[in-house]
């Protein structure tokens, strides 16, 4: 049986036994990321809190010699499922700001941000690779987020009719191709 985690927790990082960050090579120039573009208000909202934070949330990154940015999660639990998450929708800036604060998850806020694009946010790597397990379970709460979404976009009429064709299919069995 599986032990649940609240990555939100003291030492979560540890706890499920994530990959230590590495040290960056002195090569390395010191970055913000962001993925998405800031709103109007200079503000990011803070889902899990219901709340406007301080400044725009951003990564720590790197940009390599070679070009390529990549994003320290700072061994925080929070941290790496946002940057899984949100990674996969959004495209990728580098961030320029000043540094007002640090959001809970410990990421950077920042002022009077201004982006330069990157490209595709699933371009962005992680400086340390994060176990299957943990991007597999992080994707399974994305999709049956979205699913709930979706349902709940559905008329209460859609969502019946759903329902009675999901159970018709269990009772009769599978359907013919």
């Amino acid at each position: 049986m599986s032990r649940v985690v609240d990555i939100w927790g003291e030492g979560a990082w540890q706890e499920l036994g994530l990959p230590s960050s590495p040290e960056a090579p002195s090569t390395w120039e010191r970055c913000y990321i962001r993925f998405g573009t800031c709103d109007t208000n200079g503000r990011s909202y803070n889902e899990r809190g219901k709340y406007l934070e301080v400044g725009n949330a951003v990564f720590r990154g790197f940009k390599t010699p070679e070009g390529r940015y990549l994003v320290v999660l700072q061994s925080s639990a929070p941290l790496a499922e946002t940057f899984l998450r949100i990674r996969l929708n959004r495209p990728a800036f580098r961030a320029y700001g000043d540094e007002a604060a640090v959001g809970p998850a410990g990421e950077p806020l920042l002022l009077g941000v201004e982006l330069e694009p990157l490209g595709p946010g699933r371009d962005i790597e992680a400086t340390v690779q994060l176990p299957q397990w943990f991007q597999e379970q992080v994707y399974d709460i994305l999709r049956r987020q979205i699913r709930a979404v979706q349902e709940a976009k559905r008329s209460p009429l859609e969502s019946r009719l759903q329902q009675t064709r999901f159970a018709a299919r269990s009772l009769l069995g599978r359907p013919r191709v």
